[in-house]
């Protein structure tokens, strides 16, 4: 694990930022949270009151509609933090809880939840994901993309879909594309891992394109690498271990389609990929697998910043 941004070892307790909304999606996402953190962990809910001129049509409105407005989503804000609170503490776990007040802090609510993250030093962010949009009721868009593309840190998404019956995570399928990828993803995703845990690592592989000046091992050459590497990882950790390759299928040239194949067929409890920032033509071309990923992925995604 990378620890630059927070300063902290990685066998120091893991301080979890859960950013919640009134809605079903952030519950799942608290409960998938509560059986994931390790004994040891520090939860911190948040929740964001919007403010009032960001849920109106463009047009001039009174003080007094605007402050009502305000209102409301204040009492939503604080219902949500009750909601999820409650959940933490059915768990044994005490979360400590704050209201974010854009009206206050001025700024808008992906750059205040970063904030958060960032002044608490977090070592993960949490949210939840309903019908592939973060946090529906308060991202729209690129918004919602924006949160994942600047956070520096870990970022665990919780589909509503799969924290109905949620239990500590038994298979976790780690999808790599790079010896870096193994290296950092594994060593992370270790943390919440068990010595009975059923662990993969999956070296994903696209289309092959050569850029000028880059020189390439054949896939075979590639694999064996990469593999090799997140064996030494995962045979240090567990007996119960195993590795392959993948890529897209004869009817498909989407990587991400093939990572999430994957972890349905495997049964995975829980989905580790690195992100990166990649530009130009070959952002152009490859576009980010991860960020494919957590749109279709009905399986809790955690995402491991590579850059930071």
């Amino acid at each position: 694990m990378d620890n630059s941004k927070s300063g902290r070892s990685a066998n120091s307790p893991l301080k979890m930022l859960i950013a919640v909304d009134h809605s079903e999606a952030s519950l799942c996402a608290v409960r998938f949270a509560c059986e994931l953190a390790p004994t040891d962990s520090a939860i911190r809910i948040v929740s964001v009151v919007l403010l009032a001129q960001s849920i109106l049509p463009p047009g001039d409105a009174t003080t007094t509609v605007l402050d009502s407005i305000h209102d409301d989503l204040a009492r939503d804000a604080t219902q949500a933090l009750s909601s999820a609170s409650e959940i933490c503490m059915r768990a044994g776990i005490r979360p400590e809880t704050a209201i974010i007040d854009l009206s206050v802090q001025g700024t808008d609510v992906v750059y205040a939840i970063l904030d958060a993250a960032a002044s608490w030093h977090a070592d993960l962010i949490v949210v939840g994901a309903h019908q592939h949009h973060l946090l529906v009721r308060w991202l729209e868009g690129n918004v919602s993309e924006a949160l994942v593309r600047f956070c520096a840190r870990p970022m665990l998404i919780v589909p509503q879909c799969s924290a109905e019956a949620p239990r500590r995570p038994d298979r976790i399928l780690f999808a790599v594309g790079s010896v870096a990828d193994a290296q950092k993803c594994l060593r992370y995703g270790m943390r919440f891992a068990t010595t009975a845990s059923c662990l993969r690592a999956v070296h994903a592989v696209g289309r092959s394109v050569a850029w000028p000046g880059e020189r390439r091992e054949s896939i075979g050459e590639e694999s064996a690498m990469v593999l090799e590497a997140a064996r030494q990882i995962l045979e240090g950790f567990s007996r119960r271990t195993t590795t392959g390759t993948i890529g897209p299928s004869e009817t498909s040239d989407d990587v991400a389609n093939a990572i999430v194949s994957e972890a349905v067929k495997w049964g995975a409890d829980l989905l580790v990929m690195g992100t990166h920032s990649m530009h130009g033509l070959k952002r152009f071309a490859f576009g980010s697998v991860a960020h494919r990923v957590l749109h279709i992925t009905r399986t809790p995604l955690l995402l491991v910043n590579m850059e930071s």
